[in-house]
């Protein structure tokens, strides 16, 4: 039976098709790129507690390299798949522009990224507002760590004409956060030398008097004493 010849203008074309596939395989084979992060900027948060850098393809540990500045990253940073979760330090200040830095991840090809900078000024917003997923991983981080369950933290802020009294979460030993109590005290510039020294010590013992009240220790805590002079 006769079988008439393919068109070469069809042949050409399959041929273009499988050189364009072949083509697209060895890109992606050969191509390492970052695609941005999980939550994005929109959706960054002083409570988010952790960020994720996404990469298209799966990563490595060997190499691996992460840094933040001000530094406020919550124990290791840590490779999932194709991710770098960096766990962040909570509650972030919204009034602090951060960056995060990697400085170097390489892909299962050995195929390295280097530089990589992702600057972020978090919103402010209450726990109980951040969005679901978020909430998940902070509340279930938060039940394996002490210092978000220290029973002071439901009494924070607390303000007073004399004082102003907040919880931070400073980077500690192996980049854990450690809690630490900062009391700003308000001595009227008027006041200077012994009588500022008087005042500042009555007003650091109402510190201590509140914690006091609320059934809590002052000497566990670690407490930083700002003056301010207004």
């Amino acid at each position: 039976m006769y079988k008439q010849p393919v068109p070469k203008k069809i042949k050409l074309l399959g041929l273009v098709l499988v050189f364009l596939i072949i083509a697209y395989m060895v890109f992606e084979y050969f191509n390492f790129s970052y695609l941005g992060t999980t939550p994005g900027l929109s959706q960054t948060y002083n409570w988010t507690p952790v960020i994720e850098f996404r990469f298209n393809k799966n990563l490595i540990t060997k190499g691996l390299s992460v840094s933040m500045s001000p530094n406020s990253l919550y124990g290791n940073y840590k490779i999932k798949g194709n991710l770098i979760e960096v766990p962040l330090s909570v509650p972030l200040s919204n009034s602090t522009t951060y960056s995060i830095t990697i400085n170097s991840v390489y892909d299962t090809h050995g195929q390295e990224l280097k530089n990589l900078v992702y600057t972020f000024k978090p919103r402010s917003i209450s726990v109980s507002s951040l969005p679901d997923y978020q909430k998940y991983d902070l509340i279930s981080r938060n039940e394996a760590s002490p210092v978000y369950q220290d029973p002071i933290l439901k009494h924070l802020p607390y303000d007073t004409i004399d004082f102003s009294l907040v919880a931070t979460f400073p980077a500690g030993k192996n980049n854990i956060p450690s809690l630490v109590l900062v009391a700003k005290i308000n001595i009227p510039a008027a006041y200077t030398g012994s009588l500022a020294q008087q005042m500042t010590i009555q007003y650091e013992q109402e510190v201590q008097s509140y914690i006091q009240s609320l059934g809590l220790n002052p000497s566990n805590y670690t407490i930083d004493y700002v003056i301010t002079n207004n």
